[in-house]
């Protein structure tokens, strides 16, 4: 699962694996299932506001290309829940 940061409002369609913090999970639990701690299956299409990080599970679609980028900081890498970062394969800890 790699982080990416939101530049611009973007919308992930249903099936999407999504990495979230419990805050961003809250804010749309009846658009989610939990799959694993911090990990999230969209139940139906999910919404995120620029500069929110999430971790997305699987190749991201060209479509998506200008609305994300990945995240330059550390502080900014935090947003996505920690127990998603830890199943990350693969990934280091850093940004």
């Amino acid at each position: 699962m790699e982080k990416f940061l939101i530049v611009s409002p973007a919308t992930f369609p249903a099936g999407t694996r999504l990495g979230l913090s419990q805050e961003q999970a809250a804010a749309r639990i009846a658009a989610l299932q939990e799959a694993g701690k911090g990990i999230y299956v969209a139940l139906q299409p999910v919404q995120f506001k620029a500069w929110e990080v999430i971790g997305i599970d699987g190749d991201l679609p060209k479509a998506f290309g200008e609305l994300v980028d990945k995240p330059k900081t550390k502080r900014a890498a935090k947003h996505v829940a920690p127990e998603a970062e830890a199943a990350m394969p693969g990934e280091s800890q850093e940004v």
